[in-house]
């Protein structure tokens, strides 16, 4: 398959595997009989955000999820009574069992972050987004935001709830500058420095500066432009290219860009599941290797490849993301 049907059919599996340990929750073969009869625990939904959210999932990545709930009137609900099936709903997806894990799961993105509660009332979450308590980065992160089970209902409500302090105005100058400085940390402060110009992922021209330059689009156009409220980057890329946000080739490089680097990441991470990378190796006979089940002829090709590619979205990076 092509490297974005692989990343949809991964999210999709994700998502499937989600609503199936809510329903062994409901059924009662988790521990905790937490919820009301249903087809799903009333009140309670679950979104995807980050790279599950946008249906572009690889192997062996986490899930970024993010619980809200809203109680039926007269159900005699109670936060305890959510928050403790956001803890077994994680603990089910995360747990060994005797086949392997499911997922890592992380929920950082939430309100207040590590210091919030695991499962948020809709109230509290629009009250957090919309009374200024939010960080530009978290406006970004809601790009991504996208249900996948529990109460459908609740979750539409809660975007209906957000939209406004994603894409309800354009992009003021401190919330650029608040990108900007949040891609320098990520550059000086999550790669080592002997190894940045090969890491795939938050390296120059990666696939972090592929996904910030549309995110940042989305964000400054989104209001003017339905077409870009989607969450994933491929789709993002081609709308922003029909709407001439980005000039001439730009649109069609970055997606050869995103495909290419994502594929090279899939295979990484399938040649090396028990220590993941995300590295462009340096050993000539694994570069070997990787060329090879990419349909390159060798290893230079391969490098040569990736630079050309890295080379030509960083410089798309610098002229629409850094210089905007």
């Amino acid at each position: 398959m092509d490297p974005e049907a692989t990343v949809t059919e991964l999210a999709d599996l994700a998502a499937t595997c989600v609503s199936g340990v809510l329903e062994a929750i409901r059924l009662g073969e988790s521990e905790g009989q937490l919820a009301a009869p249903g087809p799903y625990p009333p009140g309670f939904a679950v979104l995807a955000l980050g790279r599950f959210g946008g249906r572009e999932l690889h192997y062996l990545s986490d899930l970024d999820l993010l619980y809200i709930y809203e109680p039926p009137e007269a159900s005699g609900l109670s936060h305890r009574h959510y928050e403790a099936l956001a803890a077994t709903l994680t603990r089910g997806l995360q747990e060994w069992q005797r086949e392997g894990r499911l997922y890592e799961v992380d929920l950082r993105l939430r309100p207040e972050g590590k210091s919030g509660y695991m499962a948020v009332h809709l109230d509290a979450a629009r009250r957090y987004y919309l009374e200024g308590r939010a960080q530009t980065w978290e406006r970004q992160a809601l790009t991504k935001a996208r249900p996948i089970a529990g109460d459908l209902q609740v979750a539409r409500r809660f975007l209906d709830a957000v939209q406004p302090f994603v894409y309800g105005q354009r992009l003021p100058p401190a919330a650029e500058a608040d990108l900007r400085a949040m891609k320098r940390r990520i550059e000086t402060e999550r790669v080592n420095p002997e190894g940045r110009d090969w890491h795939l992922k938050l390296g120059p021209g990666g696939l972090t500066d592929i996904e910030l330059l549309i995110q940042r689009l989305q964000l400054a156009h989104g209001a003017d432009h339905p077409e870009l409220l989607v969450t994933s980057t491929f789709e993002a890329l081609r709308a922003a290219a029909r709407l001439r946000l980005l000039p001439g080739d730009a649109g069609a490089d970055l997606l050869d860009g995103l495909a290419f680097l994502t594929q090279v990441r899939q295979r990484l991470r399938l040649r090396s599941p028990g220590s993941p990378t995300d590295l462009l190796p340096r050993d000539p006979a694994e570069r070997e290797i990787l060329a090879r089940s990419l349909g390159l002829t060798d290893g230079p090709a391969l490098v040569e490849r990736y630079r050309m590619i890295t080379g030509r979205v960083r410089e798309l990076f610098r002229l629409h993301f850094l210089a905007a």
